[in-house]
């Protein structure tokens, strides 16, 4: 349908009543009525107009006037569409049919920017031809073929009329930044038109079907939408919040640039297309590449020209290349005194990163991907084609093969498994990487998340932050790298309240913290002046203008580029749901000291209940009932509000509450206060069931699960069952069924934030009986409930226990691999390197073990099995009673300290075994030969005895006598100590609650490292047993092969405590004949298995003190010099070029013999297949 006025529009003037004459071509206007029919018309296309414009609720515009109206077919996204077209003499308007009201959603197109083209009709439609404009462009069809020629026709004069009154350029041709593309509409693709392999199903294509009728979850998703500003929540308001979470990276997108349907691997970019507004949009990776260089070419043209031609005349100039390129490479070339071998028959591309053109030139072959170094800058180090700013004088071969390693990871968007000797920079050289390739790839990567364990390493994460960041301010000229990095910690860590921070343990810490800064608190002092506050956070606006303030400091961590935390707040699930759950998809999340990371997963998923924690819960419901009748008698309202929140479901909006809930400190009652659990979406999303909405009900309902559970604790014999079967139980006993129990523990967080308690530790056995009954009644595989009546110390003490225990380790870890696009796990002791893709359940895209480079031989390992009595040394469960066996283990002490000068760190199997052995020791007056040379401190379970026994340590090596310290494997020395750094990092000032310093440390605190036994784990324990079933039945690893792998992974990582660096030397003794097994010595890191020769195998406790002797001389006699490392331990910038250079040739050998053994292939006669023995670069 088409009703218009035929237009002329041949004369030039910019006036719009005169670009249109009248249509009444057909009267003379010689005629009477001439000028009456004239004006009659005009009259008539004036109310035409205004009527269009009220239908449209345009502004009323007298200067605007109505060309033509009508509708015609629109291609849109999904399915063909009719849409009511206007146009007007300055604008090209469409709309929603909508008959009998306003026209829903109108989009106006300016009509000097609006072109028109023909378009194919060999599809199902016919007549068509694309409207295009910066702003919009598309498909449309007329319903016969003079319609489509009218339509093109008065469309095409009108813009051209358009564009002259305008002034415009009529011969001016929409750029690429300039044309906005015509979408392909999703039937039209099958598969992903960029990577060709994504297929789109019907279960991926977003569909607007899913729609929900629930306003809170709603609001939650606009929210979302705004917060992260991801495309994926474009239509968020009409999906599901079930629907979102559980999306795919291959759902479809289109390329706001070109208009292809694309997955979301493939348009994980974005980029500003000025004519479609000043936000970045999607675009294809295609596109991205595209406009890269684009913009690389434009800024490599700012660079002044050269004045001479230079004489090097590559067949092809690079691309991102300046013009004066040619004159870098000759005068480097003549200061060098090197020729450039000027191939004809090579064909070379240049690469430039960082949108600026430094002093190296780096070209490629585009076969094998040679990388030749044509100039050198000091302050950038290739890796791979990626200019990496490294920000110290000289680098480890180890650093820059690890870098190697950590990019090929992250360009396959996978998951790794990276082993790093200990000692050899694994912080900076991921900091170094990882800001590079962020500044390289901005949409590639958004966000990096380092994961260590303790506060000293987190520390020292943030200090090597520093000083790369001070590096590139050096050398860039600008302020630094451009990121913001955020450390995020507890309370007692962070808080500068005076008054808090003197409270003293983590507990304290928060409860304090939380009587000052809770949001009913922060009420109270608003009426009332005189109830104590933070003035921290109640003055942050006036005291944050000058100084940092920790106060909120989680807000940040959605704008920081680079967040350094805890594992706890990645892996337990009551703070990740709060810090971590809004991080983007493209984020890569590194967990350094993986080595026990599947414990850390177990134990965040797993709780104890001892009859301690059950008496506990009695006070605290007392303390609830007393309360809720206190508020009850003055502020009943709160309660029936808080029963009107619950009715509409768990998930509402609660900013006061995360202000309260989230710093609280992630190790306080580890197995305890788990606020809020990894609960599937139709738990939280639903309302709490009646039975626990008021608050006399849920006070009721915690009574008697509390007197169930102490009923199954009142057994004689132990219990094994699983959670269905005691579900099963609970329910024929008191009558609780399984869904409330799943809503106790949120109901209790409910409870506790509505009768405002500032204090929770009075609660916190019944946040454990909560947070119990919803993990039993939410995972029914995978775990296990075990009731012990007695203590495993000793079987003739009643202690009754209750374990709900976690067997499988991915629960807590596989939704951070699910989610984000690269998660690496590295440490200093990961071999072997297969076991934690099975037991993690996940599929790394790379593996690598890197061994040490040495220029001398500063690590001497050894295995002793046996004493000067020739009685072989071994902790197995047999020989544990043995006096021979553990006399034979002080003499080789009492040997050991007198012959090494510093300090000795010997490693035990248990507390149990050290305390049984210390014993025996001193009954037979060994302790006394060992003090004649040495002070000695023992590690006990608390950690102030441990923390004095530290510092007392690191006091006796620093006054030169030296001492022993007696430790645990699994214990606090083994797993948080740097004995190359200094360990004042355990002891906190009881006035500051900062760490001070008391000592600086040369390397010679952990000299030598003595591992007695194999340190199994109790492997009678019922726990490990159930684990190890469960590990043989759904992965089939054999128990055996995981109890070795656990043993040798905590004995690596005690021996990785004796060298802290290639500038320090150590002794690592592993005192147990089991040791000499291959089934263990294949299991030791590679860097270590690289030093320990045969000949210092199933040695005795004297040629142990022998080689010791020789190898402390050595090391003594020859001082160690830097310039004896370089080349071989340490490099400078010409060193690492130098192994861009052997790579490069490396991968011209393996292009090269490839083809040969291709064409070999082909030759007739030959049966017998060739094989090709080519290695890829990064093993060459």
């Amino acid at each position: 349908m088409f009703r218009g006025h035929e237009t002329d529009t041949s004369s030039s003037s910019s006036s719009n009543a005169e670009v249109r004459r009248p249509p009444l071509t057909h009267v003379p206007s010689v005629q009477s009525d001439y000028s009456q029919k004239l004006t009659g018309f005009e009259d008539a296309r004036l109310r035409e107009t205004v009527n269009a414009q009220k239908l449209l609720d345009l502004p009323v515009n007298n200067k605007q006037s109505l060309i033509a109206k009508g509708i015609l077919t629109k291609i849109c996204r999904r399915r063909p569409k009719q849409r009511t077209f206007f146009l007007f003499n300055d604008a090209l308007v469409y709309a929603n049919i909508s008959y009998g009201k306003l026209l829903a959603h109108p989009h106006a197109l300016r009509l000097e920017e609006v072109t028109v083209s023909d378009v194919d009709d060999s599809g199902i439609y016919r007549h068509g031809f694309i409207i295009e404009s910066p702003k919009k462009s598309f498909t449309v069809y007329a319903s016969i073929a003079e319609e489509k020629r009218r339509w093109v026709l008065v469309i095409t004069q009108s813009a051209e009329a358009a564009r002259q009154a305008a002034g415009f350029d009529t011969q001016r041709k929409l750029s690429l930044l300039q044309k906005s593309p015509v979408w392909i509409p999703n039937s039209v693709a099958t598969h992903c038109m960029v990577c060709l392999t994504t297929e789109f199903t019907m279960v991926q294509r977003r569909k607007s079907l899913f729609k929900t009728e629930n306003p809170s979850r709603k609001r939650w998703l606009y929210h979302r939408k705004h917060a992260e500003g991801i495309e994926l929540f474009e239509y968020s308001r009409y999906v599901d919040e079930k629907v979102v979470n559980n999306m795919t990276v291959d759902e479809e997108h289109h390329c706001r640039n070109c208009g292809k349907v694309v997955c979301g691997k493939c348009s994980q970019y974005r980029w500003v297309l000025p004519a479609q507004g000043p936000s970045k949009l999607r675009i294809c990776r295609a596109c991205h590449e595209l406009l890269r260089a684009q913009q690389e070419g434009k800024k490599a043209a700012d660079i002044s020209t050269p004045t001479t031609t230079p004489d090097v005349q590559p067949r092809h100039v690079p691309v991102f290349a300046p013009p004066n390129w040619q004159q870098q490479i000759e005068e480097t070339l003549n200061e060098k005194g090197e020729d450039l071998d000027n191939d004809e028959s090579s064909e070379f591309d240049g690469h430039v990163l960082d949108g600026h053109f430094p002093r190296r030139v780096i070209l490629f072959h585009p076969s094998p991907n040679l990388y030749l170094r044509l100039s050198c800058s000091s302050a950038t180090i290739n890796v791979d084609g990626l200019l990496v700013y490294f920000p110290y004088e000289y680098i480890y071969p180890e650093q820059y093969h690890y870098m190697l390693e950590l990019k090929a990871t992250l360009d396959a968007k996978g998951h790794g498994v990276l082993e790093m000797p200990s000692g050899t920079g694994k912080t900076v050289s991921i900091l170094s990487l990882m800001v590079a390739y962020m500044k390289a790839h901005p949409g590639t990567v958004e966000k990096f998340v380092y994961c260590s364990r303790t506060v000293p390493e987190l520390e020292k994460v943030m200090e090597e932050m520093q000083v790369l960041d001070k590096y590139y301010a050096k050398e860039t000229g600008a302020s630094g790298c451009g990121l913001l990095a955020v450390a995020l910690s507890a309370r007692k860590n962070l808080c500068i309240e005076p008054s808090v921070r003197r409270s003293g343990d983590g507990a304290t810490v928060d409860a304090a913290c939380r009587k000052l800064t809770a949001s009913f608190v922060r009420r109270r002092r608003q009426e009332d002046s005189s109830v104590p506050g933070c003035s921290f956070f109640e003055d942050f606006d006036l005291n944050g203008r000058e100084e940092v303030l920790p106060t909120g400091v989680y807000n940040l961590l959605l704008h920081a580029n680079i967040v350094v935390y805890s594992y706890y707040y990645m892996l337990d699930p009551k703070v990740a749901t709060y810090v971590s759950n809004d991080f983007p998809k493209n984020t890569v999340v590194v967990f350094d000291e993986a080595h026990n990371i599947d414990n850390v997963c177990i134990e965040s998923m797993s709780c104890v209940i001892s009859r301690r924690a059950l008496d506990r819960c009695n006070q605290g419901i007392e303390k609830l009932a007393s309360r809720v009748a206190e508020v009850k008698r003055n502020d009943a309202a709160r309660l029936q509000q808080e029963y009107n929140r619950l009715v509409q479901g768990l998930r509402e909006a609660n900013a006061a509450r995360e202000t309260d809930t989230v710093l609280a400190n992630p190790s306080r009652f580890p197995s305890v206060a788990l606020a809020f659990l990894a609960l599937p979406d139709e738990i939280i999303t639903g309302a709490v069931p009646g039975s626990l909405r008021s608050a006399d009900s849920f006070i009721s309902f915690l009574r008697r699960l509390l007197e169930y559970v102490k009923l199954r604790l009142r057994v004689a014999h132990v219990v094994h069952e699983t959670p269905v079967a005691f579900l099963k139980d609970c329910l024929e006993k008191v009558c609780i069924d399984r869904r409330p129990l799943r809503s106790c523990a949120e109901r209790l967080q409910s409870m506790l934030d509505t009768l405002e308690f500032a204090d929770l530790g009075p609660f916190s056995g019944l946040m454990l009986l909560c947070n119990f009954g919803t993990l039993v009644s939410t995972y029914t595989k995978g775990f296990c409930v075990i009731i012990e009546p007695f203590d495993e110390r000793a079987p003739t003490v009643v202690n009754p226990i209750l374990y709900f225990h976690c067997m499988d380790a991915s629960f807590a870890i596989h939704p951070i691999f699910e989610r984000y696009t690269s998660v690496i796990l590295t440490s200093g002791t990961l071999s072997p390197l297969d076991m934690y893709p099975r037991i993690l359940n996940f599929h790394p895209v790379n593996s690598a073990s890197l061994t040490m480079t040495l220029a001398r031989n500063c690590i001497c390992p050894m295995i002793v099995s046996r004493g000067s009595d020739q009685v072989a040394m071994t902790t197995k469960f047999e020989s544990r009673e043995d006096l021979a066996v553990t006399r034979n283990y002080g003499h080789l002490l009492v040997e050991m300290s007198s012959i090494v000068p510093d300090g000795i760190v010997a490693f035990f199997p248990s507390y149990h075994y050290l305390e049984s052995t210390f014993a025996t020791w001193y009954e037979q007056n060994l302790i006394q030969k060992i003090q004649q040379h040495k002070l000695l401190f023992v590690e006990t379970p608390d950690n102030e005895e441990t923390s004095l026994a530290l510092a007392n340590y690191q006091k006796a090596c620093e006054n030169g006598r030296g001492a022993i310290l007696l430790s645990v494997a699994r214990g606090k020395v083994s797993e948080g100590i740097d004995f190359g750094e200094n360990l004042f990092l355990l002891l906190h000032s009881p006035y500051k609650h900062i760490l001070l310093p008391l000592f600086v440390s040369d390397h010679h605190l952990g000299r030598c490292v003595i591992m007695f036994g194999v340190p199994y784990v109790y492997t009678q324990s019922r726990i490990f047993k159930a684990r190890l079933d469960y590990l043989r039945e759904q992965y089939n690893i054999r128990p055996n092969e995981f109890i070795t792998f656990d043993a040798m992974r905590h004995a690596a990582q005690c021996l990785g405590r004796a060298i802290r660096g290639k500038s320090d030397y150590g002794i690592m003794i592993l005192a147990d004949k089991r040791y000499a097994r291959s089934d263990k010595r294949c299991k030791l890191p590679s860097w270590i298995q690289a030093q320990l020769s045969d000949a210092y195998v199933n040695l005795s406790t004297e040629e142990a003190a022998q080689a010791c002797r020789r190898f402390l001389r050595l090391m003594g006699s020859h001082p160690f010099r830097q310039k004896d490392q370089l080349g071989l331990a340490l490099l400078t910038y010409e060193h690492v070029e130098a192994l861009v250079k052997e790579r490069a040739e490396a991968a011209v050998i393996q292009h090269y013999s490839n083809v040969t053994t291709a064409n070999n292939s082909t030759v007739p006669g030959s049966h017998m297949p060739k094989l090709s023995t080519a290695l890829p670069p990064t093993q060459l």
